[in-house]
């Protein structure tokens, strides 16, 4: 049998040998009364890596995860430049309310509290100058509650800033959140303009965030429309807190935004819970830091093979339906890889980018915890599916085929996929959008002298150039909305900035100083050779930070790195929670990731896809009977009190008709006014 009872104690004892993998049980043990079943995993990413490791946790299947590029780790993956210095395809954050995140971490064997940092503040910029420091509100973990890892921690107990902190405590998020926040000094905001953020009440009590009649209700109109002709959020506060927000959560500007979708990330990033908006940053390369070590573990598994550099082509009924196991019917030399002289090609979607390098439960299953994702009617017996990849003759065979890419990817593989197209619930793909993101990664010959002192980071010191250092004094990181120092290729472009010798321990000690610019929604800037991406990333970090282009000229760039991911994050616009599809998509094919389920547990990007992958894994778990499958969902935060009563109020007036002729709740009262002045 295989494995044999040698090689299985070699398979328990290889994760304690592979340096900076720790041990873990034994690998599963294959079946000897049935032959396994194939699933076949399309994509690299969290999705990719989460239902891969949830599957191959059961004797009773094989896991193939084909990957488009040689490198995994999706979006999130990373590499080194030709002069060996890290690089990544953008900076991403991880929220307190990513609890199945944090929990599937530490499932693989990884320490979070090592893998990241502690939780950060974030600057707010808008194209009228500073706005404002959100601070760190909630509880570390093991912390007693209630207590605050922030500046208040040193407050004086009878100073106004602890007497704030007290009535905040008091309060629901955001309101928490406004109140704390350090203002800058120079901000246009005023009393009247923060007030009238208390218009959006009756919307978000009545939005349900794992209702799918409010997703509908709410994705027919704008967050723009939301905002302002609903909530009747003022001018100053819509241009200064709720644009820059928008443009780099949802990544795009509120016309182009669902108002349901707007609603579902401010909840889940700033509303949720107190200290929703605490994020915290990985220590170095998420490639490295978490999918290398992940990598490990799932391959110690003999039931697990990753093929890299593989483009999926299209997926089909497989001619033959019996058999048991996956047949590999050929092999090709070369594989799939779209590549050019050690550059990937255009890309169009999450498998690919331009810049990268050359490319579970018992039977009955038991019930996942948290929203259910919806899942389609299943048939038996199903056919036998063929998964067939470009440049080349090979194909694989399988029982399941999982989509564990982007929207768009999804998009261009059910146009040649015969099984896809025979479904229903892929009718809308080819209405799915994606947004273009562009990371900079810019390493900077150091200044004469290292700033020390600074806060916010997991380190306190940095070589950028000392006005630069002192304008990012309370954070390492810088959250942009558009249109920042009049730059006409920021007209809808948000972006972040980021002092990675203040995140990165790698980088925090060495001779450089460390940059990343981060656009969102930046088509005008993906179309700019690389020298001029890299000029517009120092002036527009300049401009956020309130500085002259002198403050950082392209004269101090040593070594840079451009990566552009066109279409590439989903796009949440008016209409797109109608095109979400379930989890089980029909035909023996199944999805995940931030795009699918939409109107199920209250989550977001990482988060979702990883809740997305364990509930695809608990579909396939009870539709081949596999036992063993690890697809556990931890519920999304329960609602606060004061949110609780707020929803018995917006029940109570839709009871009453005390909607709009869309449904809707009927605009603040002054929304009307302020349209006027606008």
């Amino acid at each position: 049998r295989w494995p044999s009872p040698a090689m299985e104690a070699v398979l328990v004892m290889l994760p304690a040998l592979l340096p900076g993998v720790p041990p873990h049980a034994a690998p599963p043990r294959m079946s000897a009364t049935r032959a396994p079943k194939e699933v076949v995993v399309v994509g690299g990413g969290w999705a990719g890596y989460t239902i891969a490791d949830a599957l191959s946790a059961s004797p009773d299947v094989h896991v193939t995860l084909l990957e488009a590029r040689p490198s995994t780790g999706g979006l999130a993956g990373g590499w080194r430049t030709p002069r060996g210095r890290p690089v990544e395809a953008g900076v991403h954050g991880f929220w307190r309310e990513y609890r199945n995140t944090f929990a599937t971490m530490q499932s693989v064997g990884l320490d979070v509290q090592e893998v990241l940092t502690p939780y950060t503040p974030s600057v707010l910029v808008s194209k009228a100058g500073r706005v404002a420091t959100a601070p760190v509100l909630g509880s570390a973990p093991g912390s007693a509650p209630g207590s605050r890892p922030t500046s208040a921690a040193r407050w004086l107990p009878f100073s106004p800033q602890a007497l704030l902190a007290k009535v905040a405590e008091l309060l629901p998020p955001p309101l928490d959140t406004a109140l704390l926040a350090e203002f800058a000094p120079g901000s246009r905001l005023n009393a009247a303009d923060r007030v009238s953020a208390i218009g959006l009440l009756p919307a978000w009590a009545d939005f349900g965030q794992e209702e799918r009649e409010s997703w509908l209700r709410y994705d027919d109109i704008t967050a723009e429309d939301l905002f302002k002709r609903y909530g009747g959020v003022s001018a100053r506060a819509y241009e200064d807190l709720v644009e820059p927000l928008l443009h780099v959560l949802p990544m795009g500007p509120g016309a182009d935004i669902s108002a349901a979708a707007a609603l579902s990330c401010f909840h889940i990033f700033a509303l949720q819970a107190r200290g929703a908006f605490d994020v915290r940053w990985c220590r170095g390369s998420i490639s490295d830091r978490v999918f290398t070590p992940w990598l490990a573990r799932l391959e110690a598994r003999p039931n697990f093979t990753l093929r890299a550099g593989l483009k999926v082509a299209c997926i089909a009924q497989a001619a033959e339906t019996s058999g048991a196991g996956a047949q590999l019917a050929s092999w090709a030399d070369g594989g799939g890889s779209n590549v050019r002289d050690g550059r990937a090609a255009e890309a169009v979607g999450e498998d690919e980018a331009e810049g990268l390098p050359a490319a579970h439960v018992s039977s009955p299953p038991p019930s996942v915890s948290g929203a259910r994702a919806r899942v389609a009617p299943v048939t038996s017996p199903r056919p036998r599916l063929e998964v067939r990849v470009e440049g080349g003759e090979e194909l694989f065979t399988a029982d399941a085929v999982v989509l564990a890419v982007g929207a768009t990817a999804a998009a261009r593989l059910r146009a040649s996929s015969p099984v896809l197209l025979a479904q229903p619930s892929t009718r809308g793909f080819d209405r799915l959008r994606g947004i273009t993101c562009v990371a900079v990664r810019l390493y900077l010959s150091p200044a004469s002298y290292r700033t020390a002192g600074l806060g916010g980071g997991a380190f306190d010191s940095t070589l950028l150039p000392a006005q630069v250092a002192s304008a990012m004094v309370a954070s390492p990181v810088l959250v942009a909305g558009p249109a920042i120092g009049g730059l006409p290729e920021l007209r809808e472009t948000g972006f972040c900035v980021y002092d990675l010798q203040r995140l990165h321990p790698e980088l925090a000690s060495g001779d450089l100083a460390v940059l990343e610019v981060d656009f969102y929604r930046a088509d005008t800037v993906a179309e700019l050779p690389e020298d001029a991406v890299t000029r517009l990333a120092l002036r527009a970090a300049s401009a956020a930070l309130g500085l002259p282009a002198s403050a950082l000229p392209s004269s101090l760039v040593v070594d840079a790195a451009v990566v552009r991911a066109r279409r590439a994050v989903s796009h949440f616009d008016p209409g797109s929670a109608k095109l979400s599809p379930p989890v089980t998509l029909g035909g023996g094919v199944y999805a995940c990731g931030d795009w699918v389920d939409r109107c199920g547990h209250a989550s977001w990007s990482t988060e979702k896809s990883v809740v997305t992958a364990k509930q695809a894994a608990a579909a396939i778990a009870r539709d081949l009977r596999l036992s063993s499958v690890d697809a556990e969902v931890i519920p999304a935060a329960p609602d606060t009190t004061q949110l609780l009563a707020l929803r018995r109020l917006a029940r109570s007036a839709r009871a009453a008709g005390l909607t709009d002729a869309a449904g809707l709740p009927v605009p603040a009262p002054w929304a009307s006014l302020v349209a006027t002045l606008s």
